[in-house]
Order: structure tokens, then C-alpha cells, then sequence
């Protein structure tokens, strides 16, 4: 049996790298959008903004997919998001299983709105910022 060094769980670790969870690495993992929702999340920073109205972007913003809410990850046939996001390219359909581009989603939180599952799987976060880059 290996013993721990540090009092943070390897699930800890991992859940603190990305962004909108417990914890923030500045930048860590900001490539990977379309997450599992963790039980045990702070989901105080995926609550819909009040900044701006349904539908306007707000580039502050981003949309991430909680698969374990999500019908298209439970085996439904679901696209509404990818439907009706007014942005082409937004929120891409692979496998079955809708997946948000960062660089084209604006936060307008349309997907956010008509998403049919019983616990919405859309969650609008705060947009990550880039960790800045060191001099080689």
C-alpha cells in the first residue's frame, strides 16, 4: 500500500486543474471543455451570469457540457444545443456526443436555455485565462 505525502487526494488534484472547479491552476486544462460533472464540484462559478440578456454574447463566458447530466451522454439521441446555438461551430457533434469549441462559443447561454435534460447539462462559466507565457 503506498502512503500519501500530501493530504490532497489524487481526485483532488486532478479536480483542481480544471477550471470552474475546486481550485484553479491559472490555465490548466483549458483545452478540454466538455467535462463529466463531479458530485463534489463548486458549481457557485457555473451559475448562468445576470450580466447579459439570453442570447447576447458575452465573451467573458463559456459554455461547458456536464456529461453526466447530458442525454446525448446517456445514450439519448440529443443534439438541441448544437440545434439551436446560433453561432456555426460553437458546439460540434462527435460520436453522438456534443462537445463546445472555445474559440468559437460566445456565451450567449442559448444552449444553456434550451437544453431538455432534467438537471441542465449546460453550464456557462466564467471564460479561463491564459496562463502567461514564459520566455525560453
Amino acid at each position: 500500500m503506498t502512503r500519501r505525502r500530501s493530504g490532497l487526494s489524487r481526485r483532488d488534484f486532478l479536480a483542481s486543474l480544471i477550471p470552474g472547479r475546486r481550485g484553479n491552476a491559472a490555465g490548466a486544462l483549458t483545452a478540454w471543455v466538455s467535462t463529466p460533472d463531479d458530485p463534489g464540484a463548486d458549481q457557485s462559478a457555473a451559475a448562468p451570469p445576470d450580466t447579459a440578456p439570453i442570447g447576447q454574447p458575452d465573451p467573458q463566458r463559456l459554455a461547458v457540457i456536464a456529461g453526466r447530466f447530458c442525454l446525448a451522454y446517456q445514450g439519448t439521441l440529443c443534439s438541441t444545443c448544437r440545434e439551436r446555438c446560433p453561432v456555426e461551430g460553437a458546439i460540434l457533434i462527435e460520436r453522438g456526443l456534443p462537445r463546445v469549441d472555445p474559440t468559437h462559443c460566445n456565451g450567449c447561454r442559448v444552449c444553456h436555455d434550451v437544453c431538455p435534460a432534467p438537471t441542465n447539462a449546460i453550464r456557462i462559466v466564467p471564460r479561463p485565462t491564459p496562463a502567461p507565457s514564459s520566455p525560453c
